[in-house]
């Protein structure tokens, strides 16, 4: 069959359902699909034999991710994996599965309001569950237990790219502030031996980093507190990693009041991020902002916004490294 040119009004539509396409990856993340395709291709029966589920709606399931490119279908209607749907096998080192299933399982829901937080300004978050997500995670050990887990699936891509992209050899120690799991502070211990680390963060998230959850921590102190209030000094980095895009303007600049504080002339600050490229221009960080505004109420930013936002907080931008992930690290001095 030929393809025929596509309409305006057809791109429109399409546009429209691809939230079809999202559900349908979620149901492939959640199913375990790709690892049952890890020896091999397998028709949907087969599948849905191993998964317990209808093999028509599998079938019809799966045909859309393969013509999404996230799965191959083949002449004999047997299904096997490509590079995208490797990324959702779970023991993958690229995998991404728990984070796709954190986006459908707690994210999603938030946008049924997200026309709502576009009239009110209101947190699509707070009509969904009546918590915002900090909340949520100090006091809902399945949601955390998730949105640890997700977070932590796409670091994991994150981390080898920034570890590429940034040297550390020359600190003695490595302060992550908000560092979650502690993936990446593991990651600079482990190729820096002459570093020692410390993890600042909430109490559930220094549990899951003193579990091992994101990798051995040797050589590291663990601190619970709060970043709004006061951050441990003596370290010679400082590390701001996916936290600032948390919040709007007036608590960042609280959160790096308080960095500067904690910081001496030479420590340096360095802000991991997403940045916000040409208004014409899609790409991750475009699409995460709007996540930002309807499940936590904060917004990633441009450059020159972390621009004057450094310059009011008494800092100043130093440099900027680009990675191969969708972030960037900031280098920051005290102004």
């Amino acid at each position: 069959m030929n393809k025929r040119e596509i309409s305006p009004g057809q791109i429109a539509i399409q546009l429209a359902l691809s939230f079809i396409n999202a559900r349908a990856l979620y149901v492939a993340a959640k199913l375990g699909v790709a690892d049952h395709l890890k020896d091999g291709p397998k028709s949907a029966i087969e599948l849905a034999t191993a998964l317990s589920v209808q093999p028509d709606a599998l079938y019809r399931i799966m045909r859309v991710l393969a013509a999404s490119g996230v799965f191959v279908l083949d002449r004999h209607d047997r299904f096997s994996l490509n590079e995208i749907s490797n990324t959702l096998r779970t023991a993958s080192a690229q995998s991404v599965r728990d984070y796709v299933i954190l986006y459908h399982e707690y994210i999603y829901r938030p946008f049924d309001h997200i026309l709502s937080t576009v009239r009110t300004g209101e947190s699509g978050q707070i009509k969904a569950y009546g918590k915002s997500v900090f909340e949520m995670v100090q006091t809902d050990p399945a949601f955390a237990a998730t949105a640890y887990a997700g977070l932590a699936s796409r670091a994991k891509l994150d981390i080898a790219a920034l570890m590429d992209a940034y040297d550390f050899s020359d600190a003695a120690t490595v302060a992550d502030i908000g560092g979650g799991n502690g993936g990446l502070l593991s990651a600079i211990v482990a190729r820096y031996p002459n570093i020692s680390g410390l993890i600042f963060d909430l109490a559930p998230a220094i549990d899951a980093a003193k579990a091992g959850k994101g990798g051995p921590l040797p050589r590291c102190e663990f601190v619970i507190g709060d970043f709004f209030d006061k951050i441990p000094t003596g370290a010679d980095v400082y590390i701001l990693k996916l936290v600032l895009h948390d919040w709007e303007d007036n608590d960042v600049e609280r959160i790096l009041t308080c960095c500067r504080n904690a910081m001496s002339p030479a420590s340096r600050l360095l802000i991991i991020e997403g940045l916000v490229g040409p208004p014409d221009e899609m790409s991750l960080t475009t699409l995460v902002d709007i996540t930002m505004l309807v499940n936590v109420g904060g917004r990633e930013r441009t450059q020159t916004e972390f621009e004057k936002l450094l310059e009011r907080s008494g800092l100043r931008l130093r440099k900027i490294y680009p990675t191969e992930s969708a972030l960037y690290i900031l280098e920051a001095m005290l102004a």
